[in-house]
């Protein structure tokens, strides 16, 4: 094989889709979930925006230019931000100590931004 790993569609606990995304080299998502949980592990990552979430937390984490709106996204947009996150791995390092301090700090924005994922994520069929 590649080394390539692909869990769409699997409903994972979150410890276990952490551990997986750990292992990747990259990550691109559409859920902001997912997109979180590799940011916690320190995995490169570029969001596939489509809710105003998703650039929200991804600037607070100072990783705005790791986002790319669905309605613009192309395969050559995504390879060439994926190529610059991998060449940015300091960037995602600071991000998963920023996503820890925020969240031992109770910075409000923030956990309104993951609650409201949650909250998203509930609500669908």
């Amino acid at each position: 094989t590649n080394g390539a790993a692909v869990a769409a569609g699997c409903d994972l606990p979150p410890s276990v889709m952490r551990g997986i995304l750990a292992r990747g080299k990259a990550f691109i998502g559409s859920r902001m979930h997912s997109a979180i949980f590799a940011l916690q592990v320190g995995t490169p990552t570029v969001a596939i925006g489509y809710l105003p979430k998703t650039e929200g937390i991804m600037s607070m984490l100072k990783l705005d230019p790791f986002v790319c709106h669905i309605d613009t996204v192309t395969a050559e947009i995504l390879f060439n931000k994926v190529q610059e996150a991998l060449q940015s791995r300091p960037l995602f390092a600071s991000a998963q100590r920023r996503m820890v301090e925020l969240g031992k700090a109770g910075e409000e924005q923030f956990r309104n931004i993951l609650r409201g994922s949650v909250d998203t994520k509930r609500k669908q069929p």
